[in-house]
C-alpha cells in the first residue's frame, strides 16, 4: 500500500501553484512547502512543486525547490531555495 505522511504543524502553499506528493514520502514536522516564485512584480508566478516518491523531507525544513527527486532525504531545518534537488543516484552509467 502507497503512503505518504505529513506531520503535525506542517504548511504546504497549494494556492500559489500545485503541489505534488509521492507516494510512501513523508513530510517532517513544522515544515513549510512553498512554489518558488518565477516571475516579475508585475506579473507575479509561481512554480508547481514536485516531489517525488520514497522521500523524507525533515521536521523544520522550508523547501521552495521546484522539484525534489525520489529516494531523497532532506536533513533537519534545511532551507531549499534551488529550483531541483535530484534523485539519488542521478546517474547509474559509469562511463
Amino acid at each position: 500500500m502507497n503512503q505518504s505522511e505529513i506531520w503535525h504543524d506542517v504548511v504546504i502553499r497549494g494556492d500559489l501553484a500545485d503541489v505534488v506528493i509521492g507516494a510512501d514520502t513523508t513530510i517532517g514536522a513544522a515544515s513549510v512547502i512553498r512554489p518558488p516564485f518565477n516571475g516579475t512584480k508585475e506579473a507575479p508566478g509561481y512554480l508547481s512543486v514536485s516531489i517525488g516518491s520514497h522521500s523524507a523531507v525533515g521536521a523544520g525544513v522550508v523547501c521552495e525547490a521546484a522539484e525534489i527527486g525520489s529516494n531523497v532525504v532532506v536533513g533537519d531545518g534545511a532551507v531549499l531555495v534551488s529550483p531541483l534537488v535530484r534523485q539519488y543516484p542521478a546517474n547509474k552509467d559509469s562511463n
